[in-house]
């Protein structure tokens, strides 16, 4: 076939085995082989296994088992330097002589046998060089798999990998009645005993893990990393707390506990609170009996979360300790108090994302090399503005989604990061912040990238001039419609420093009028880096919506603008001359009738009504709480206002752009009636996009044209160009939503 000389032959994960298997002397003629995987999308039964005798050279093999009972035949005895092996298929049972001809591998793979039940004690007795053992996807259970281990105590190991074990997918119960779901000193003794530098136990159904289930002295010696990720643990923080204290430990990943129902207490509520003074007092007394025994080691053996009255909480971990992801497991903590750590002088990654920590007005300290802290998900509303002053060495830190108080950034957010100087990357994404105190990052001089995605920012919240490293500002999803030139003169300079500056602006919606053409003009000529190609969508004059690069010529930008100008100065000048000379003329004869002739004829005012409109009344709700707005709400409108409505649910076509719907309906309604209540203001895409075209929408034509239904408690909550556009009179607060005979007078009123 002209491939003699072929070394690698991948076949994986296609749809190629016949009926009864490969043909079993197709690889025959490939001597040179060292790599054959031939793991199969769909396996067969009572099949036969390609002929491999030949493949001497064979150094990696995959394959589909063929039977009940997975059997590497007398063919596989030629195979001396075989070293990795991946199984996959049907079979149900691994027994004492599954491997008795590949003594020589390292690797065992065991992936996706989805009917595996039995896994003899003895199946590993015979692969004395094993040095990575992995299986996934299979349902032989953890009380099983752990007891196969025994032949392997005693020896070396890299890696022992194992995820999914559990016996069903769909109901977790049976676990805990096998006792699968629990971890013991009693399943783990032989684990214990193997030298193993990275262990893995993911997504297994484990919920309970004793105090003693993964610690002993082979693995105080050995173990380098685990991860415990995925598995709905209940309880046994004790547990978990040794895992701190291993002597070489140095990657812990305890991720993704959170995926049941019920309350997970991986870690207690309240530090303070959670654990009695007996246990505590057994910690500290278990703790002293193993710095005795280990005569000039200062290393403490045990995390303590018990407290210290006169300075708050310490908590004792292994110097070995680099990293540490502990991320959605916990449901609740206050941080209101003070957390020393002692040992953790080399820790420099801690991530405690999607927990329920909450209270942040404590502080955490003990760390030297701290260089990540991710607490995305929590509950930062109540943050002390030293918080941080105890974790000076941190490089990235990030706050996304974590409820933090605009009002405390407003007065704090100098003070909050002013000892982290070494700072380089900070996520503030999510939070709602509208502005900065002044003078924030003027000590973090190094910080290169800033994330303040998703916020109510109008501007640049800070000086630029204070971070000369920045390289990447993310300013997407804000409420920013224009940059000023000191801004814009600002970014351009970072662009030339730093080679390379990125501006991400996707998601605001610009202004697209003569007053922004020096921004429009810049976005097409800067050398910054913009996302989206530097266009935006915005709102021109005309209230459309149009983009950014419809603006980019500036000849014809300043012709538009500039054209406005003048010849409103001429119409201006002309009609002083025409009205001063008719003024002298008649205007000792009949003073009040004179002006309002003249308005009339000269200005073209008029008053507009309800039927110089196509549409009576525009309602603008949110469009996850739609009940009330389209029910009762629409029907009082129609059926006794006789007023035709806009409800985009309803009279928006799907292939229309939702944006352009909404200006042109505002522009064709003789009023505007928002609905405001707490899912409008801040759970609503299009809530900022409507109440801002409403206001553009105002003309002297229809000075009455908006009208406000408000939610009583969220009426200061309103964007304040809203509230000084609209008339007071046209604001009504309501208590409850209700067609009321109050609520059905007020709208008769303003609609009419």
């Amino acid at each position: 076939m002209g491939l003699e000389s072929l070394e690698i032959l991948n076949l994986e994960h296609n749809d190629l085995i016949p009926k009864k298997g490969f043909p079993l002397n197709i690889f025959s003629s490939l001597l040179n082989l060292t790599s054959l995987l031939l793991v199969q999308e769909q396996s067969l039964r009572n099949a036969s296994f390609p002929d491999v005798r030949r493949l001497t050279n064979l150094t990696k093999l995959s394959l589909d088992t063929v039977d009940v009972v997975v059997s590497m035949g007398e063919e596989f005895k030629e195979l001396k330097v075989l070293s990795s092996l991946t199984l996959s298929g049907s079979a149900k049972i691994i027994g004492n002589h599954s491997f008795i001809n590949v003594p020589h591998l390292r690797e065992l793979r065991l992936i996706e046998l989805d009917q595996l039940t039995e896994l003899d004690t003895q199946a590993l007795v015979h692969l004395k060089h094993l040095n990575r053992l992995e299986i996934n996807s299979s349902p032989v259970g953890v009380k099983k798999t752990m007891r196969a281990l025994e032949p392997l105590q005693k020896t070396n190991m890299a890696v022992i990998f194992f995820r999914q074990l559990f016996s069903t997918s769909r109901n977790q119960a049976p676990d805990m009645i096998s006792q699968n779901g629990i971890l013991d000193r009693n399943k783990t003794k032989h684990l214990l005993d193997i030298c193993v530098r990275e262990f893995t136990l993911t997504d297994s159904h484990i919920y309970v893990i004793t105090f003693d289930a993964l610690v002993s002295e082979t693995w105080q010696r050995c173990l380098k990393f685990i991860d415990l990720s995925e598995n709905p643990l209940k309880g046994t923080v004790m547990a978990f707390a040794r895992l701190l204290t291993m002597r070489n430990l140095e990657v812990i990943f305890v991720r993704n506990c959170l995926r049941s129902s019920g309350k997970n207490t991986l870690i207690p509520d309240k530090l303070t609170a959670a654990r009695s003074q007996s246990q505590v007092n057994e910690c500290r007394s278990e703790s002293s009996k193993i710095n005795h025994s280990e005569a000039g080691n200062n290393r403490v053996q045990r995390v303590l979360f018990g407290p210290d009255h006169s300075s708050g909480i310490f908590v004792y971990v292994s110097d070995s300790l680099h990293f540490i992801d502990i991320s959605n497991c916990i449901t609740s903590g206050k941080l209101d108090i003070s957390v020393t750590f002692r040992g953790a002088q080399n820790l420099f990654f801690l991530d405690l994302s999607d927990n329920g920590f909450e209270r942040f007005t404590g502080a955490v300290s003990g760390f030297y090399g701290f260089k990540t802290f991710l607490l995305t998900g929590n509950d930062l509303e109540k943050l002390s503005s030293t918080f941080f002053d105890t974790c000076q060495s941190l490089e990235y830190v990030d706050l996304t989604n974590t409820n933090l108080n605009p009002d405390f950034f407003c007065s704090s957010s100098e003070r909050l990061f002013q000892k982290l100087t070494k700072l380089k990357k900070l996520s503030l994404d999510g939070n709602s912040l509208t502005l900065l105190s002044p003078n924030t990052f003027s000590s973090n001089r190094q910080i290169t990238h800033l994330l303040l995605a998703g916020n109510r920012f109008n501007h640049v919240p800070f000086n630029l001039k204070n971070t000369p490293e920045l390289q990447v500002l993310d300013l997407q999803n804000n409420a920013i419609v224009s940059l000023d030139q000191e801004t814009t003169g600002n970014l351009d300079q970072l662009a030339v420093d730093s080679d390379g500056f990125q501006l991400k602006l996707g998601g605001n919606v610009m202004l697209c009028v003569c007053e922004s053409f020096h921004y429009l003009y810049w976005l097409g000529h800067t050398s910054v880096i913009l996302d989206r190609d530097g266009n935006y969508s915005c709102i021109n004059n005309d209230r459309v919506l149009s983009h950014t690069k419809a603006f980019a010529d500036p000849i014809a930008m300043w012709r538009q603008c500039s054209g406005q100008f003048y010849f409103s100065v001429s119409i201006f000048l002309f009609c002083t001359l025409i009205i001063g000379f008719l003024t002298t003329l008649v205007i000792t004869r009949n003073k009040t009738f004179i002006l309002s002739s003249l308005l009339q004829m000269f200005t073209k005012f008029k008053v507009l009504k309800s039927k110089d409109y196509k549409i009576g009344v525009f309602i603008g709700y949110a469009d996850r709480d739609y009940v009330f707005a389209c029910t009762d709400l629409r029907q009082y409108i129609e059926n006794t206002l006789v007023l035709t409505t806009y409800l985009q649910d309803r009279d928006l076509l799907p292939t229309f752009d939702m944006a352009q719907g909404i200006v042109e309906a505002i522009n064709s309604s003789w009023r505007i009636l928002l609905v405001v209540n707490r899912t409008f203001l801040n759970d609503d895409h299009w809530s900022l996009f409507t109440m801002k075209s409403a206001v553009y929408a105002l003309t002297p034509t229809n000075p009455d044209r908006v009208v406000v239904l408000v939610d009583r408690q969220l009426l200061s909550s309103l964007p304040a160009d809203l509230l000084s556009s609209v008339p007071e009179d046209n604001i009504i607060t309501v208590s409850r939503w209700e067609m009321t005979y109050r609520l059905r007078e007020m709208l008769r009123t303003r609609l009419l």
